[in-house]
């Protein structure tokens, strides 16, 4: 099939339109309709996603150039660099479908990240070690690294949250209600699915529109994951200031900012400042 009949064919299933036409400006009207929307309504996690993006992407630019050269790095200095750059991508991923308007896609990412955090934090707290992370390796097989990795998420979460008694009642209740929305962002979800047979039902369109209790779910998935990954990079603070002497300037500002953001008058903000402070 030649290039020209391939078009062809896809221009019947799309019903005599342009390929990349209609469709796709109609979408985009929508994603810009919603960025608008959340300028004026959520201005913050805006404003915050951009500036981590710029401040990860800045670092992860030491890390390629310089760190991961660095002879001297510990197996667990390793593991934390190159999942901090792997977030670094997820995170604009995350923040990206965030601001066009698809919070339902936005917050699975999110919660995905959230866990990456809690298991830096577990190794840099000896929770886990390097070697229990991957045991097994390729000798494994997909049954057994599913079993294998349910049990050390629920090692870390133990440790951390449900049986760490340095955490108080405001904490606690607070990561409840974290660990409650990141239940909401899984595929197996029934918000998304019923959000869609409504809009279905009342002939609407399925591109993204701003609605405020996605929209608010998914910003204080976002944030707070953002938040505990900054927290984090604390931990590799000794290595970059040895490349940039300047980053710990820049870091210690992005972490200000997530904290102005988190001290608002939501119980469930001040209770997870209250969680990083006793965790990190």
């Amino acid at each position: 099939m030649t290039k020209e009949e391939f078009a062809e064919l896809l221009k019947t299933s799309c019903n005599g339109n342009p390929i990349l036409g209609v469709v796709l400006a109609e979408r985009q009207q929508y994603e810009k309709q919603v960025l608008k929307k959340l300028l004026e309504e959520r201005w913050g996690i805006v404003c915050v996603g951009e500036a981590v993006q710029q401040f990860y992407y800045d670092t992860s630019k030491l890390f390629f150039s310089r760190a991961l050269n660095n002879s001297q790095l510990t197996d667990k200095d390793r593991i934390s660099i190159n999942w901090h750059i792997v977030a670094q991508s997820r995170f604009y991923t995350a923040t990206d479908l965030l601001c066009r308007g698809y919070f339902y896609d936005s917050m699975p990412l999110a919660r995905s990240l959230f866990e990456t955090a809690l298991t830096i934090v577990a190794l840099e707290k000896g929770i886990v070690e390097v070697a229990g992370l991957f045991a097994g390796g390729d000798n494994l097989t997909g049954q057994e690294i599913a079993k294998h990795d349910r049990e050390l998420d629920r090692k870390i979460k133990n440790s951390l949250i449900w049986k760490n008694t340095g955490l108080s009642d405001e904490a606690r209740k607070a990561l409840e209600t974290i660990l409650h929305l990141n239940n909401t962002a899984t595929h197996k979800s029934k918000l998304h699915l019923l959000m869609n047979a409504g809009k279905m039902s009342a002939d609407e369109t399925l591109f993204p529109h701003y609605e405020e209790r996605p929209a608010e779910v998914a910003s204080n998935i976002l944030f707070e994951t953002a938040w505990m990954l900054m927290m984090t990079l604390g931990y590799l603070r000794p290595i970059i200031t040895a490349i940039d002497q300047k980053w710990p300037i820049r870091h210690a500002a992005i972490v200000e900012a997530l904290s102005v953001v988190g001290s608002g008058p939501s119980v469930a903000a001040k209770g997870f400042s209250e969680f990083l402070k006793v965790v990190i």
